[in-house]
């Protein structure tokens, strides 16, 4: 299982510091057209996946500043954001839950440290506080790893429904369990010290590190699906086009009449 395929081969493409430039304008555009663009990202993502399943890792799929290209990807990219919504929501909801009651938890319990047992107490407070912290955000990505699975379904065969069958998809997450949770915990820490770096550089390659995560996380995908195959799981019923449009089959020359 490469867990980091996708560090590894995006430059491979001679092209990728271009196709960088505009997801990183996509990205920024979304302070302006909240979802629109990431949305279209998503899409290049889906696009990404399909290729790498189909062996095709280089070059990637075309991303520039064509608006009738653009427009294409938003119907994967919808597909892909719709799945992942109805997955993540409810999480969601329990996260923002849980990350307030240790918030407002945490802030009595310095509050009341401080008054009983000065500085240590507030320490100790401020401690817990980080463990509770820590400790959530594994149990958040355990949460979310059906939605995972839910995307790459829906993204890999073109299919809205298919990220909803929750019967297989929940199949599909116990075959891959511990590679999908390790991956998972080890590329979002990879991309938060990546973020993190960024940001202390300006904050403009922050964008960029969003931009890779993508193409990251959809390799990362692709491998998984690999990897659930080999461990006997039932080929997926279809497999979307690697590219946008399907190539057109030319159609038979028209037969000339017949003479004498």
């Amino acid at each position: 299982m490469d867990y980091f395929r996708g560090y590894r081969t995006f430059r491979d493409d001679p092209q990728w510091t271009s196709k960088m430039f505009v997801g990183v304008a996509l990205m920024l555009c979304s302070a302006i057209i909240p979802i629109i663009p990431q949305v279209a990202l998503q899409g290049w993502s889906a696009l990404v996946l399909r290729r790498s399943v189909h062996g095709v890792d280089t070059p990637m799929p075309r991303l520039d500043f064509d608006f009738d290209y653009l427009g294409k990807l938003l119907n994967p990219g919808f597909k892909a954001f719709i799945v992942r919504m109805v997955w993540t929501l409810p999480v969601s909801f329990l996260a923002a839950g849980a990350f307030l009651c240790i918030y407002f938890g945490g802030a009595l319990a310095m509050i009341g440290g401080a008054k009983s047992g000065g500085e240590g107490g507030a320490f100790a407070a401020l401690c817990c506080i980080g463990v509770a912290v820590l400790t959530l955000v594994p149990v958040f990505i355990l949460l979310t790893l059906p939605a995972t699975i839910a995307s790459l379904r829906a993204e890999l065969m073109d299919d809205l429904n298919e990220g909803l069958k929750f019967g297989e998809i929940f199949a599909m997450t116990k075959l891959v369990f511990k590679e999908l949770f390790l991956g998972s915990l080890l590329i979002g820490m990879t991309q938060f010290a990546l973020f993190v770096a960024g940001m202390l550089l300006c904050y403009l390659p922050a964008f960029a590190v969003g931009w890779l995560g993508v193409y990251v996380n959809a390799k990362f995908q692709a491998e998984l699906y690999r990897l659930y195959l080999a461990k006997g799981g039932a080929p997926f019923a279809k497999l979307a086009s690697p590219d946008l449009v399907p190539a057109q089959v030319a159609p038979p020359a028209p037969q000339q009449p017949g003479g004498w």
